[in-house]
């Protein structure tokens, strides 16, 4: 997974499919989110859209000087994924699923 160093990110913001509303991320969560990234593992699947098909998603967008990264959260048969368009899918922790559906929620 391409994934940009803490230090590197000038934003970050979770929004939801469900309502659209932008969340700003503190760069501490932004640094638990990165960890979590980078520990996700990679599936068969594949991701050949701007965004999941799976309802709801939550996308974590990341921008840094040189561009943006958008990953997507979301839970499909009691398993967690993490995709990454046009990249991959990958499965990734409850967790960081919680984590990020709480933040959603405050």
């Amino acid at each position: 997974i391409q994934v940009p160093e803490a230090g590197e990110v000038l934003s970050a913001s979770l929004v939801c499919s469900e309502g659209g509303k932008s969340t700003p991320l503190a760069a501490g969560e932004v640094e638990a989110l990165l960890a979590a990234l980078a520990a996700a593992q990679p599936t068969r699947g594949q991701a050949l859209e701007d965004v999941p098909a799976q309802e709801p998603w939550y996308g974590l967008v990341l921008r840094t000087q040189a561009r943006e990264y958008r990953y997507f959260f979301y839970e499909k048969y009691g398993r967690f994924y993490l995709e990454v368009p046009y990249e991959g899918l990958y499965e990734t922790e409850e967790a960081v699923w919680e984590a990020v559906t709480a933040r959603r929620a405050a």
